[in-house]
């Protein structure tokens, strides 16, 4: 009794849920009308802001999981209550990850465990009321879609910034049981690409046999997304090293692979790009578990700011998150010039 009652409140007060039976097809679809009356009535109380602010936090947790583009290159973790971000760790190994404060440094490596530390991310929203009895319901839902763009957005600048510093880290001790053999060192690499202005197969064929070097398996490339035009057209030589073109594409196909916009991996490794990456340059990353920890103290939480003077309400979306990377020899950069 006490859980259908629960739902059925929710199902009165949550925004989120408010649905209408179409009479044409019988399916359940998403009434804006419906859900405006619910925001026009939560929006009116501090506690009914708070309701709004818990709602908003739903749909986050459901969204962020799959855009993130560092949630996806790095191994996550969630810290349950007061735990320690503490992980084991191979002592020759970790290289990289964000301070305190935001800021890139070099680990600091105890024994065989890694701290990680953390730290917040914040963005701030603001919701005009008077505007939803036009706009309906796609004030909020805007409002928070922003807000959550500006988390995920800093989320992958730290991302990036720790990247590129552990990529140019280059006092990595060797492995003493590995001493001898092309997989000694624990550096990073980097090399310019083989043709002016572009990043082509051949590069990231390079970057691959650069891991495979080191026994680090593949795991993804990390680019800016104008850099896909390099892999998306035929690929010809603008060198004198050949005149039939590097492309991993044949003709007769590419104009079938160009309309499915399936172009989602080369050589079986995935592409992922993201505005955070310079377009001068091109990562090949090794798996997640490999590369690195992306570890989260305090899950995405909503908080409601009163403020009269801007005609309308702010809410704050509060995260905090830590970053290291664990294999800085798991990086390979492609320069392009």
């Amino acid at each position: 009794m006490e859980d259908t009652i629960n739902a059925q409140l929710d199902e009165k007060v949550n925004a989120y849920k408010s649905f209408v039976t179409d009479e044409m097809s019988g399916e359940a679809k998403f009434d804006p009308i419906t859900a405006s009356k619910k925001v026009a009535v939560l929006s009116k109380s501090q506690s009914g802001r708070g309701f709004l602010a818990a709602q908003m936090r739903e749909q986050m947790l459901r969204e962020l999981l799959y855009e993130g583009r560092a949630r996806l290159l790095l191994d996550m973790y969630t810290l349950v209550n007061a735990e320690e971000a503490v992980f084991d760790a191979d002592v020759d190994v970790p290289a990289a990850e964000m301070s305190i404060n935001g800021m890139p440094v070099i680990s600091e490596i105890k024994s065989d465990r890694q701290r990680i530390e953390t730290s917040q991310i914040t963005s701030t929203f603001l919701v005009k009321w008077n505007e939803q009895s036009y706009r309906k319901f796609d004030v909020m839902d805007a409002s928070r879609k922003r807000g959550q763009a500006s988390v995920q957005l800093q989320e992958d600048f730290r991302f990036y910034d720790l990247l590129s510093f552990a990529a140019a880290l280059t006092n990595q001790s060797p492995v003493l049981s590995l001493a001898g053999t092309t997989a000694a060192t624990n550096n990073p690499d980097s090399f310019d690409s083989d043709e002016a202005g572009k990043v082509s197969p051949i590069d990231v064929a390079r970057a691959i046999g650069k891991l495979r070097a080191k026994l680090m398996p593949i795991g993804a490339a990390f680019l800016n997304p104008e850099k896909l035009a390099d892999f998306l057209l035929f690929n010809v030589s603008t060198t004198s090293k050949g005149t039939g073109g590097y492309g991993i594409f044949a003709p007769a196909i590419q104009e079938e692979t160009m309309k499915t916009g399936l172009i989602g991996e080369i050589f079986g490794v995935p592409m992922y790009d993201s505005v955070v990456v310079p377009t001068d340059e091109v990562y090949v990353l090794a798996p997640k578990e490999y590369l690195g920890k992306f570890v989260i103290r305090a899950d995405i939480e909503v908080k409601y700011i009163s403020d009269v003077a801007k005609a309308g309400d702010l809410f704050s979306i509060i995260e905090d998150i830590g970053m290291a990377m664990r294999y800085a020899k798991g990086i390979v950069l492609i320069n392009i010039v």
